[in-house]
């Protein structure tokens, strides 16, 4: 287990966490802005988890063995079905389809509908694999047109490949931002994706917090070279040191958000999270006891809040990065998407 120190340098807890600072309060106020050193104040132990020991700890119901084997099953079809869907960015794809524009002729294999069966229930439930070729054509056009990505296409289309697999999700601007009391202040957050249960209008709506991050580079207009193009000799190299943030990067202001949003979680043991870094997601949760957040929601904002020995603080885990374009790393992925699709299912209905 990993305090968030070891994140990275700069992860380091300053001299006097307990002084008085002005600019860590008005930090405080909008998760955005959140930094290392809220979280060394909160007393937050970071750790790295799989994905699937991520989702059981969070737990929303527990599934029967039948429905673990279907979700296998699933699993095996998707993978069938999406084989062709191999690349390591939208810029290696945008390369891919310079001169051969057609998506589902590059990426659906032909004996496609055969692998889904004609059942009366389709492999991918809320949207159609062709639904989400065509946002991302629509995406792939504006790489072209404009020669840079931006953050807006990561979310539409990842918001797209999450309906894929039956989750229910909402981007900006139907997302609002909420507030809540952290250290004696109030505190908004605005995601950029939320997955939630079938009704949003329940008091206990939310599923899984989203947050999504884009560093584009805008291309020479005179240059015909993909936007952000690597080395051929790189480019399949799915390499996640080279391709995401470290944890230092995105812990603070999505743990913010994950607090903020804990009222509203399906469950109350914890909330899930994820973030998508271009197309590369880690499935993360956050876990507050009762007592604990009492604690962080009353404290000194000049102060951190203090634990005693034995005393439960708040826990969050990520998974490692898994890029769904990418075939290697897609099935676990899509397994964990359909364990809390299954058990979004069966929370409803008992």
């Amino acid at each position: 287990m990993l305090s968030h120190s070891h994140c990275d340098s700069s992860f380091k807890k300053p001299k006097n966490s307990n002084s008085p600072s002005s600019s860590d309060e008005n930090v405080l106020l909008h998760t955005s802005r959140w930094t290392p050193t809220l979280l060394d104040k909160l007393g937050v132990v970071i750790s790295e988890n799989s994905p699937e020991q991520i989702i059981k700890e969070w737990s929303l119901v527990t599934l029967s063995q039948s429905v673990l084997k279907d979700i296998e099953t699933k699993v095996l079809k998707t993978s069938l079905c999406l084989r062709n869907m191999d690349f390591a960015s939208v810029e290696e794809l945008w390369e891919r389809t310079r001169h051969n524009k057609n998506l589902v002729k590059l990426l659906q294999p032909d004996d496609f509908h055969d692998t889904i069966g004609h059942s009366h229930k389709s492999l991918f439930e809320r949207s159609s694999f062709d639904d989400f070729l065509y946002t991302l054509g629509c995406v792939l056009n504006v790489v072209e047109e404009k020669r840079e990505t931006f953050k807006w296409q990561y979310e539409l289309l990842f918001h797209k490949f999450l309906q894929m697999f039956g989750m229910s999700s909402m981007h900006q601007p139907l997302v609002s931002t909420k507030e809540t009391q952290i250290l004696g202040r109030t505190v908004g957050s605005r995601p950029d994706l939320l997955c939630t249960t079938s009704n949003p209008r329940t008091h206990r709506p939310i599923l899984i917090v989203c947050q999504v991050s884009k560093d584009s580079a805008p291309v020479n207009e005179t240059d015909e070279s993909p936007p952000n193009k690597k080395p051929r000799s790189n480019a399949s190299v799915n390499s996640a040191s080279t391709s995401c943030q470290s944890p230092a990067c995105f812990c603070a202001p999505h743990v913010g958000g994950l607090l903020v949003h804990l009222n509203r979680s399906a469950t109350s043991r914890a909330i899930l999270g994820m973030t998508v870094e271009k197309t590369f997601v880690r499935i993360t949760s956050l876990h507050v006891s009762k007592d604990t957040l009492e604690k962080i929601r009353t404290g000194d904002v000049t102060r951190s809040v203090q634990y005693e020995v034995g005393e439960q603080r708040p826990r969050f885990f990520y998974s490692k990065p898994m890029n769904y374009l990418k075939k290697e790393d897609r099935n676990e992925l899509v397994q964990a998407l359909l364990h809390i699709n299954m058990m979004q299912k069966k929370y409803e209905i008992e």
